[in-house]
């Protein structure tokens, strides 16, 4: 294991280690694929929900919404 001091005026302060970068590194990405998932199950399920409430009430309405719900649902290409 490596140290490392700070000296001041002949005072010396022992540094220590805050955080390991290389977890957090390693971690991120997982947890924001976790994330993005999630967010998208969540939408998912919201449009299919207010499309399922709707078309009970309006066939014609249930299906303009289906229709809007293709239109705004787009693929992720950014990865």
């Amino acid at each position: 294991m490596r140290s490392a001091e700070l000296v001041v005026e002949g005072t010396r302060y022992p540094l220590e280690v805050s955080q390991y970068i290389k977890e957090i590194a390693c971690k991120t990405p997982e947890d924001q694929m976790l994330r993005k998932l999630a967010t998208s199950l969540l939408r998912l399920a919201a449009k299919q929900a207010a499309e399922y409430a709707i078309s009970k009430k309006s066939e014609g309405l249930g299906a303009l919404l289906s229709g809007v719900n293709a239109i705004t649902e787009k693929t992720d290409t950014r990865n």
